[in-house]
């Protein structure tokens, strides 16, 4: 137990926009922007298996039109501040990284990224296996941005989904709120039942983007995550995992190519 939190502590200590620049030695480079805007990197080691990680957040879409990109696939987020964000993709174990390269992702604006299939396999780029990794702050909480795929015409909302993996059987409860600016305060969207989940298993949590009947507005809300691990030594340990995110209900076209 003492060997686990050393661990946690020193894993909080490193900060996420290094990490998320950072690339090991050993780091594969399987694709470079010709234009110099990103690069696709394949990390050396294996995604940790955390005791509940976060596997995927993705913006699902009402789509105006249907991609008729048949050798791309296009990924797509927004940056609401200017803290590095990398997009990972992941398949089982292995991890890709969508990096920013020279000019880096602008902020407050859609980054429309069009990455060749033919870079990508065995690799697959879909909704479940995507993810935007953004930055840990003070408070512990960790802030993610959705990932989306885009037709032609401006697309809105359907929902998002947040995908888990426990590696070990949890009960816990999860809420969405809005943060209130300029006073930083929240308030409460949506509270679920407590649910048990067994581990190895992935599970969703999925929010429409609403507030009762009508249209969240955009702006920054958190998902907090609560509850019990059950240790297979028979023992329990509390479990509380904070997010934020920016929520933007409308998605702009990509360019078509």
């Amino acid at each position: 137990m003492k060997a686990r939190k050393l661990a946690a502590m020193l894993i909080a200590a490193i900060s996420l926009p290094a990490m998320a620049y950072a690339q090991a030695q050993g780091d594969a480079v399987l694709y470079v922007d010709p234009k110099g805007q990103y690069k696709l990197v394949m990390p050396r080691q294996e995604v940790a298996g955390l005791d509940v990680e976060i596997l995927a957040f993705h913006a699902s879409l009402k789509k105006g039109s249907q991609p008729k990109h048949k050798d791309t696939s296009f990924v797509q987020f927004f940056v609401p501040d200017g803290y590095p964000l990398a997009v990972e993709i992941r398949q089982e174990k292995l991890l890709y990284a969508l990096k920013p390269g020279a000019s880096g992702w602008s902020i407050g604006f859609f980054q429309c990224i069009g990455l060749l299939n033919t870079t990508l396999q065995p690799v697959r780029v879909e909704a479940w296996s995507v993810v935007g990794k953004g930055r840990q702050d003070v408070n512990g909480i960790q802030h993610i941005s959705a990932v989306a795929w885009n037709g032609n015409t401006p697309d809105t909302l359907s929902h998002y989904e947040f995908k888990f993996m426990p590696n070990q059987d949890i009960e816990l409860i999860y809420s969405i709120l809005q943060v209130i600016q300029p006073e930083d305060r929240n308030e409460s969207v949506f509270i679920s039942p407590k649910q048990f989940y067994p581990g190895n298993a992935p599970f969703i949590i999925s929010w429409d983007g609403r507030i009762g009947e009508k249209p969240a507005p955009e702006g920054t809300y958190r998902l907090i995550v609560k509850g019990k691990i059950f240790l297979k030594s028979g023992g329990e340990l509390d479990l509380f995992r904070p997010y934020a995110f920016y929520h933007k209900p409308i998605f702009t076209p990509c360019p078509k190519n």
